[in-house]
């Protein structure tokens, strides 16, 4: 039995006399990673049945010839004969377009575009439509310039939110200035003849009311394990930097904090890793199409918490990928402002981290899914395990006792042993004291050798040295 059709698979019995049966499919395959189908495989039993062998020249020509004169931009496909299982069929491959969006040209742009989701080919939406041609421009909806002037105030404004955001992540002292220049090198402002005008990604970081409805976050606690019935409900707008803390806070308000007691002294730390809530939350905000409708929908329930954004994964980019460390940004503009105030250290490393946390808390392998026109994140939750000093913390073995009472320094060591890129707001947060206290420990921990910075600030790492 072959594999499922998939994204990049589809079986076909026969070619059939209506071409526009397969064009559909053909047209979603060059708009998306490409694809391939397969003629002569019943696609409900998954087995080859074959193309009667004398008719393989005519059928092969036919097919070229359909796919050649139907779609616009024109396709030229990759065609050959495969012998499955004593049965010859015919695979028609597709590449990736370059030029999308692809489609039916008898239907026009708006009916004849299609894409894939899943194992299925349907009509594209319209923002889907502007995403495909905005992609071919190599152009993202943040970076598209409007028709509003800015001011030197609103510019002076614009660019203390930034920096104050960035000053409350990072510490005072390693914020550079931000300046007109710098938002002109992300792509969120333009400049013409000494004039300054506004883009989308501004404006989503600047907040204004009203002006992008569907840019908000709902966030909703339920009872049990369905959407149900509701506990708390919060629904979020604004700046959408300023989302990213307020959807983090509402998933903390929710989740259990633990603790421990060593030696004299108790230590709390909450049933998830704190880093990877933020990671998943702040991509979601940063990744998400701003063109397609509905809004970010974060849901706690008691064994799971699900992270859904609009719009699918990038042109090429597949979870595979993700897991392995690839990135690919669609709203680059917003990432950079995002990286400048600290809420994105360095691409691509993210999922992988967000896996690896999830491994040293025990618990299942987050879930990542990209629905028809949404992307969702499933971090599993797990009921906690004691011992006589409470509630076992991840990284320590049920038979591992523990002494003494810790000091703020050793506290440290043992988180970025196994956090490398925790922030200072978050090491702060797992040892329940103050910024302050965090930068005098860790600059102790420096002068005594103890611990080293690889790296700049940016984009290092903490390396504990034993």
């Amino acid at each position: 039995m072959l594999k499922p059709e998939d994204k990049r698979t589809e079986y076909k019995r026969e070619i059939p006399d209506d071409s526009t049966r397969y064009l559909k499919t053909i047209a979603a395959f060059a708009n998306a990673e490409g694809g391939e189908m397969i003629f002569g495989i019943d696609d409900k039993e998954r087995c080859a049945i074959g193309i009667d062998e004398s008719e393989l020249p005519l059928l092969m020509d036919k097919l070229a010839n359909s796919i050649y004169s139907a779609i616009e931009p024109k396709i030229i496909p990759d065609i050959y004969v495969q012998r499955i299982d004593g049965k010859s069929v015919i695979i028609v491959r597709i590449a990736h377009g370059q030029q999308p969006p692809y489609y039916i040209k008898s239907r026009g742009i708006l009916d004849g575009t299609y894409i894939r989701a899943a194992g299925t080919t349907r009509l594209a939406a319209s923002y889907q439509i502007q995403e495909l041609i905005l992609s071919s421009k190599n152009i993202g909806f943040d970076k598209i310039r409007l028709d509003r002037e800015l001011s030197d105030e609103e510019l002076n404004g614009f660019c203390a939110h930034l920096e104050s955001h960035a000053k409350k992540l990072q510490g005072m002292d390693k914020v550079r200035k931000l300046s007109i220049s710098n938002l002109i090198a992300f792509s969120l402002i333009k400049e013409e003849d000494g004039r300054y005008f506004a883009t989308n990604g501004y404006q989503l970081l600047e907040g204004k009311p009203g002006l992008y409805p569907n840019a908000e976050t709902q966030c909703a606690l339920f009872k049990g394990k369905e959407a149900g019935i509701f506990i708390d409900r919060k629904d979020i707008s604004g700046a959408i930097d300023e989302q990213v803390e307020d959807a983090v806070a509402f998933v903390l308000q929710h989740i259990s904090l633990w603790s421990r007691t060593e030696g004299l002294t108790r230590k709390d730390f909450y049933e998830l890793p704190i880093s990877s809530i933020r990671e998943v939350i702040t991509n979601a905000i940063c990744h998400r199409s701003y063109l397609a409708e509905g809004k970010i929908q974060i849901a706690i329930y008691d064994d799971r918490i699900t992270v859904t954004s609009p719009g699918s994964l990038p042109r090429g980019l597949t979870i595979d990928m993700l897991k392995e460390g690839r990135s690919m940004a669609p709203n680059t503009a917003i990432a950079k402002a995002f990286w400048y105030m600290g809420l994105i250290e360095e691409w691509g490393l993210g999922v992988p981290r967000i896996i690896k946390e999830s491994r040293e808390y025990g618990l299942k392998e987050p879930l990542f899914e990209d629905l028809d026109g949404r992307f969702r994140v499933t971090i599993y939750r797990r009921k906690p395990s004691y011992d006589d000093a409470g509630v076992i913390y991840p990284s320590l073995k049920e038979d591992t006792p523990s002494y003494g009472s810790p000091s703020i320094e050793d506290k440290l060591l043992s988180l970025l042993e196994e956090n490398p890129n925790a922030t200072q707001p978050e090491l702060a947060s797992a040892t329940n004291t103050s910024i302050i206290t965090i930068k005098r420990a860790m600059k102790k921990l420096q002068e005594q050798g103890r611990l080293n910075r690889q790296g700049n600030n940016r984009k290092g790492c903490w390396k504990v040295i034993k």
